[in-house]
């Protein structure tokens, strides 16, 4: 399945039921800043405040893959976000998504 891109940058903080809920050929915010499908699962677990993250790989061309993942109420920083933003704006941003 080909990426799907926007005009715009997404701004993804993942909540909870979108980490536990996301299954392979879901679509995924890649760290391109593009939606693809998830094409394997391989880790779940809960951090040290018992907030879900998922890492998982996502299609990428034609016979690719991507290693990315969510992390319950972490803004998913991708390449376009990052060309728009400092580290602190970005940091910003995640606090007034919340």
């Amino acid at each position: 399945m080909k990426a799907k891109t926007t005009a715009e940058p997404v701004y993804l903080v993942p909540t909870r039921d979108q980490v536990l809920d996301l299954r392979v050929g879901d679509l995924a915010l890649d760290c391109f800043g593009k939606w693809s499908e998830v094409t394997r699962i391989y880790a779940r677990g809960a951090d040290h405040e018992g907030k879900v993250y998922v890492l998982f790989y996502v299609a990428f061309g034609d016979n690719g893959a991507v290693s990315d993942g969510y992390h319950e109420g972490q803004l998913v920083r991708t390449v376009p976000l990052c060309h728009l933003h400092t580290s602190r704006e970005l940091d910003t941003i995640e606090a007034s998504l919340r």
